[in-house]
């Protein structure tokens, strides 16, 4: 549907906004006496004060309720359960229990002994007079930023799923949504950015914002980066693991939901700074060039833009004079690179926001700004082999700068109790800008080479999303959800410059004929629109008279969304000219060589855009689903349905610079019929079996499909896309066991199973002599997996050394491809894993929390098994491409955060503890033939990033 949740989200009404501890009008009270058994437990020198916090009224257990104990600075929250515990010296107290729109309730002489357990129920009375006057209460759906809430959404969700809650979040030194997600069990977060789950790559991960689908502003992945969105922002994040009809249906590992706060319960700003020192290159010499004035805002400010004398013009061509004109115009500053001292790493952020009372209604708006620049200077090594001999083999330096900025804001407003609108607003703009110096051996002239480029990509998201949410007490509490969204995501390459130089028989290096002096400008765009309805009707009653939700619910819905695309190239290049001094002028550097001397006397501009640089493309996604919510008994649930998704893709390339060029299409057309069913079974109270069985798709990229050829900073190769491509089905099954000991502690375990219909993967293949990489589907795939996750408390929240919790999850896979007989006659390895899927994935991290010191802290570490980044063909009978391996990398980060005082706050983090390298590997071993000139495996990538040290100054008003 609009993406709006899983029908535990639906209608629920929200638990009042927790207050600060002012002066309420108080009363005094006498306890009731109850039995709780669970808990903290006494001994020989404590005693124990276990309570239950009630409405007076209805009866109900009051959730995130206050106790103090007066004259100390001791407190009890209550959980899900409205219970409270507080391990106590022997000795007579007087508690102090308050919450929000109720009187502040005094319980006198609560008499502790040491060894015994003092069990209360504390009822709470509606303040009435404050209700009037002061009250700001949210109805339509639940306040998700509480643990205590997130563990009754987890427990009672309709799919599997695990959530961290922006109250978990203040516990912890995390500065945005990525890393707030890496306490998700199950998660893995790769390049601090980017959400993988249970080992499978972001071709299979997607990301919704408040559950609508969003642009990315990396048009090459399907992941949103997490890292735009501060963690002041969030109500929780949410991982989705299994599939129910209500959901967008492009995704098989796992869909990441990112809730922003609308209405805070009360003003909140606080603005943080931070300071990084890289151990490779804070305070060391870099390699960099002369951008433009806007370089520090991530966006060129012309210097580098396409000359107007060349854009007007549809393909150079013209006089002598007029080629001269052209090759003069062209700007040179990439090819004078210099080295300049690195400062450090640094951000800031701004978050604001609060809740008023506007016409009699609550209206509520959150405001985040953020920017930061960061630096990084590696050696590296890039290349690649068929079984006998290296394609190239190059070693070098990469410096790259990155620049951010973005902004995120909420503006809500609600109509009475039952209805509610919220706008969103998100801007986020990154730079990178790269200078590489590599020199090696390069296969085709069996020359050693030296390649410097300079690059400079800038990518832009802005993005619009206006939701409503309404009751409708009188159709018998039925809730409707809607949503209307549109973005646009950019992404400008201008002036890629490129000079080879190969190494000469008279032992001088001498610019390559053709592309030793090269330029390259893209430009792409991508809108995104759409709109859903989610309506849920609640369709009798349930066997829990006290909870009006608990009772069966039809839901249905549609979405739409519809995304269009389209990406320009133009390449040129500098011929050399047969005059006079052309050799000698060949051997000057980069940066002297092209001037307005020595163009149009030694050398001359030629265009030599390709006929597939200029593509467009659209995608229409056609959404509806039914789907039913059943208690069959008070603890046996059944949600089930089907949803229907008729998709559109198509990718047009013409060469726009050859009149009457043939169109080259690519793309399809697909309806598929996508049943989801989960089952769950309430064991106890607080543990559930869950079974899953559903269909999902997974949709290729635009550049995918459009044979655009393109070469790839990253990693040295020619990359183009496969017109031929189709969507992938994928059939998941999932049988799980959860127990959720507290609010904030699951322990369970799963086994999964998966199988893919024409799964898309990475291969390389040899193009036009060169070495290359393309994307193709195979017939199929299959994982087994069994997953081990939890988060459990090692220590008492009353424990004197702080409370210690464990996070960690092993995921175990076995997968397997399915090729046919085709297929397998030009791949290098026919029986191997699905390309990305790697053989296992474990995360593990530490937490501490002493509340006395004020001082919270975690330790985390992640590796995941080797994967196959891209799959080796057979060019011909007598030559192959083997394997391209991904290798375990295990990483270590360290983060410590104190509260100096009430509104400052210091954070101090190391990632990268142990500087483990990036690395991949071509090859197995066994795979090197007798007549090989190269053994096996053979380093195709190697790099390392060092340490990084950050400081964080934090002020909250």
């Amino acid at each position: 549907g609009a993406g709006g949740g899983t029908a535990a989200d639906a209608p629920a009404s929200e638990p009042k906004p927790k207050a600060k501890p002012a002066e309420p009008e108080e009363v005094a009270t006498e306890a009731e006496e109850v039995v709780e058994e669970e808990g903290p437990k006494p001994d020989a020198k404590k005693g124990v004060v276990a309570g239950k916090v009630i409405d007076a009224d209805t009866k109900e257990e009051i959730i995130d309720a206050q106790c103090t104990v007066v004259g100390t600075k001791l407190t009890g929250v209550t959980d899900a359960e409205g219970v409270f515990n507080l391990k106590l010296d022997p000795g007579t107290y007087t508690l102090r229990c308050f919450f929000e729109g109720y009187k502040t309730a005094r319980v006198d002489n609560v008499t502790v002994a040491a060894g015994k357990k003092v069990s209360l129920k504390v009822t709470l009375q509606v303040d009435e007079k404050k209700k009037e006057q002061d009250e700001v209460v949210v109805e339509v759906d639940p306040d998700r930023s509480t643990a205590a809430t997130q563990f009754t959404l987890r427990k009672n969700s309709a799919a599997v799923s695990d959530a961290v809650s922006s109250q978990d979040i203040a516990k912890t030194p995390d500065r945005n949504a990525a890393e707030a997600s890496r306490r998700v069990v199950g998660v893995t977060v790769v390049g601090g950015r980017f959400v993988f789950v249970r080992g499978l790559g972001d071709r299979y991960t997607n990301s919704l914002l408040n559950g609508t689908p969003l642009p990315s502003p990396e048009p090459d992945l399907n992941a949103i980066p997490l890292d735009i969105f501060p963690v002041a922002v969030i109500s929780d994040v949410t991982v989705l693991k299994t599939f129910t009809p209500d959901m967008p249906a492009d995704f098989a590992g796992g869909s990441v939901r990112v809730q922003t706060k609308s209405f805070p319960s009360e003003f909140f700003a606080n603005l943080s700074t931070t300071m990084g020192f890289n151990t490779l290159t804070t305070f060391r010499p870099r390699y960099t060039y002369t951008g433009s004035s806007n370089d520090w805002l991530a966006s060129d400010g012309g210097a580098r833009r396409i000359p107007k004398v060349i854009a007007s013009a549809e393909k150079l061509e013209g006089t002598p004079e007029e080629m001269e004109t052209y090759g003069e115009s062209l700007s040179q500053k990439g090819r004078k690179i210099y080295t300049t001292p690195t400062g450090p790493n640094y951000s800031a952020a701004l978050t604001m926001g609060d809740t008023k009372n506007v016409l009699g209604n609550p209206l509520g708006w959150v405001l985040a700004l953020n920017y930061g620049r960061r630096w990084l200077r590696r050696s590296e090594t890039q290349a690649a082999y068929n079984l006998q001999d290296p394609y190239f083999s190059f070693d070098g330096d990469r410096s790259t700068e990155v620049t951010s900025l973005g902004g995120l804001g909420t503006l809500g407003y609600q109509l009475g109790k039952n209805h509610r609108l919220v706008f969103t607003g998100l801007y986020s703009a990154t730079a990178d800008d790269e200078v590489l110096q590599f020199e090696g051996l390069e296969q085709d002239d069996r020359t050693t080479q030296r390649v410097r480029r300079a690059r400079w990509v800038q990518r832009s998201l802005m993005f619009g999303q206006l939701i409503g949410e309404h009751r409708f007490p009188a159709l018998g509490g039925a809730f409707a959800k809607w949503n209307v969204f549109t973005g646009t995501a950019k992404r400008g390459e201008p002036n890629n410059t490129q000079s080879v130089y190969q190494l000469g028989a008279d032992g001088k290096y001498g610019a390559v004929n053709d592309d030793g002096f090269s330029h390259f400008y893209s430009q792409q765009k991508e809108t995104l629109r759409g709109v859903g309805l989610d309506w849920t009707q609640p369709i009798g009653k349930g066997f829990d008279p006290k909870n009006p939700e608990d009772g069966p619910k039809l839901k249905l819905g549609g979405l739409f969304t519809g995304k269009d695309r389209t990406f320009d190239a133009r390449r040129f290049r500098y011929q050399r000219l047969r005059t006079p001094g052309v050799v000698e002028w060949l051997q000057t550097p980069p940066e002297d060589a092209l001037n307005d001397d020595s163009i149009g006397k030694f050398a001359v501009i030629e265009e030599n855009t390709r006929s597939t640089d200029s593509y467009k493309a659209n995608q229409q996604v056609y959404a509806g689903y039914l789907m039913v919510d059943l208690p069959v008994t008070k603890s046996f649930r059944v949600i089930g349905g089907e949803r229907v998704e008729h998709t559109s893709f198509n990718v047009i390339t013409r060469d726009d610079l050859q009149v009457g060029s043939p169109e080259i299409r690519g793309g399809f057309k697909k309806t598929d019929l996508l049943p989801g069913v989960n089952a769950v079974y309430k064991l106890l109270d607080n543990m559930n079996a869950r079974f899953a069985a559903s269909q999902t798709v997974a949709r290729p990229q635009f550049r995918e499909v459009a044979p655009f050829v393109y070469a790839d900073f990253f990693n040295a190769a020619l990359v183009y896309g496969n017109e031929k491509l189709q969507r992938s089905l994928i059939t998941n099954l999932d049988l799980r066991w959860e127990w959720f000991p507290s609010a904030d502690e699951v322990v369970a375990a799963s086994v999964f199973y998966k199988y893919f219909r024409d799964p898309i993967e990475s291969a390389l293949v040899q193009a036009t002599g060169q070495f290359a990489r393309t994307f193709q589907n195979a017939e199929s795939a299959r994982n087994l997996g069994v997953e081990i996750e939890g988060r459990k408390r090692l220590t008492p929240v009353t424990s004197r050394w702080g409370v210690f919790t464990l996070l960690g999850n092993f995921t175990l896979i076995d997968s397997k491809v399915q090729l046919n007989p085709d297929q397998a006659n030009k791949v290098t390895t026919t029986e191997r894993p699905l390309q990305g899927q790697a053989p296992y994935v474990f995360n593990l991290a530490l937490d501490w929390m002493h509340e006395k010191a004020r001082t919270k802290a975690r330790i985390s570490y992640n590796v995941a098994g080797r994967r196959i980044d891209a799959m080796g063909t057979r060019p011909n009978a007598t030559q192959a491409l083997p394997d391209i391996y991904e290798l375990p990398r295990h990483q270590v980060d360290i983060a410590v955060s104190h509260t100096v005082t009430k509104t400052i706050d210091v954070k101090l983090a190391v990632e990268n503890v142990l500087n483990s390298p990036y690395r991949f590997q071509q090859g197995k071993e066994g795979d090197t033939p007798s007549d090989s000139n190269v053994k096996f495996p053979a380093t195709t990538s190697e790099w390392r990033t060092g340490q990084t040290f950050w400081l964080s100054l934090i002020y909250s008003l």
